[in-house]
């Protein structure tokens, strides 16, 4: 037992040294937990109260951290896919473990459901209930008019994400086809971005907050299935969508929080308050289209289980003409006055990728 110890304590000595700060550095600040640590050019840590911690205690912390795993709170996307996942398996085990409702609903009768929907007369008619999770493709917001925002090569990178649920009543008919009209919502999902106007930092976070509002006709293809497991009968399906998106961008910010000349034009204000730029909000509607594919999965004789992806291409999203909303702070510290700065229209591609997960209710 003695010697494993030292073995280990060898080895850990060895990765603390890798730890540690090299000499000379110049000093630089780092955030940590609610206040900022300076490391100084001897590699100690000067903590917010002054105090200075030697280098190897500090290493041995962060090797303790390393070794046990500490997680870092999520970032808001990562937390979406965590929840997205979750739902998946949640639903995928609900699958698997639910038995038949009645003497009729067997799993011989649900496992033909495939090939009765495949030869049965007349159509049958259903509402779905779903929910998407959207990511849409990187887009960049550049000018539309002759009052420009952005100068030349200038402009505004980033992308949406966020939930929207969806209702539709549809009818199947007896081909394999399915025709549907659905009714989509997305409220406060969010624009996270980031500008390169010259001489205002690499980091300038831009964010914005859309709602959008969709009405589709879509017509699906259910092909026939196959068994996953017993009593379980998967049927995959394709799917092509056309309508209009209405949409509502708002809250439009661009910050500016590391400008190259920090006691410049855009020096931070009283507290550390942070120079930024409001735009004008904008709504429109545009033609929309989608593709979708996915798999069918029955749960009872007229209940399925609807798991899709998703491609939408909803057009274009922008800001009105209007006036922008500078914040900028003088040497004193008091918020500099501006007269009158109007723009015309910004706008930027909008096109989406989304998981989709419904429950779907034949009539």
């Amino acid at each position: 037992m003695s010697d494993g110890r030292t073995v280990l304590t060898d080895a850990m000595r060895a990765r603390v040294k890798d730890t540690l700060p090299v000499p000379g550095k110049a000093t630089e600040s780092r955030r940590h937990g609610g206040g900022h640590q300076a490391v100084s050019r001897g590699g100690a840590l000067a903590g917010p109260d002054g105090t200075t911690v030697a280098r190897s205690s500090v290493a041995v912390r962060q090797l303790q951290r390393r070794d046990v795993a500490v997680l870092q709170p999520p970032l808001p996307h990562a937390r979406i896919r965590t929840a997205a996942l979750s739902f998946f398996i949640a639903a995928c085990g609900l699958v698997l473990c639910v038995q038949p409702a009645s003497a009729e609903d067997t799993p011989e009768r649900i496992a033909s459901a495939s090939a009765v929907d495949a030869t049965s007369t007349g159509t049958v008619p259903y509402v779905s209930v779903g929910m998407s999770v959207i990511r849409s493709e990187g887009s960049r917001f550049k000018n539309s008019g002759n009052r420009p925002l952005y100068g030349g090569g200038q402009f505004d990178a980033g992308r949406v994400s966020g939930p929207a649920v969806q209702l539709a009543a549809g009818v199947r008919l007896p081909s394999g086809l399915r025709t549907q009209l659905e009714f989509s919502v997305a409220r406060s999902i969010s624009w996270q971005g980031n500008t390169n106007y010259s001489r205002s930092g690499t980091r300038q976070p831009s964010e914005a907050t859309l709602d959008t509002l969709q009405l589709l006709m879509v017509g699906l293809y259910d092909f026939p299935g196959w068994q996953f497991v017993p009593g379980r009968a998967l049927r995959p399906f394709l799917g092509i969508g056309v309508g209009i998106t209405d949409y509502r961008l708002s809250d439009y910010v661009q910050r500016f929080p590391y400008p190259d000349n920090p006691d410049g034009y855009l020096r931070r204000g009283p507290g550390g308050a942070i120079p930024y730029t409001g735009l004008p909000g904008g709504s429109g509607q545009n033609f929309t289209w989608m593709l979708t594919a996915g798999v069918g999965l029955p749960l009872q004789k007229n209940t399925y289980l609807d798991f899709g992806y998703r491609f939408t291409n909803a057009g274009w999203i922008g800001t009105d003409a209007g006036n922008l909303d500078l914040v900028r702070y003088n040497e004193s510290g008091m918020q500099r006055e501006f007269d009158a700065i109007t723009i015309d229209e910004t706008s930027a591609e909008f096109r989406t990728h989304s998981l989709h997960v419904s429950l779907r209710f034949e009539l």
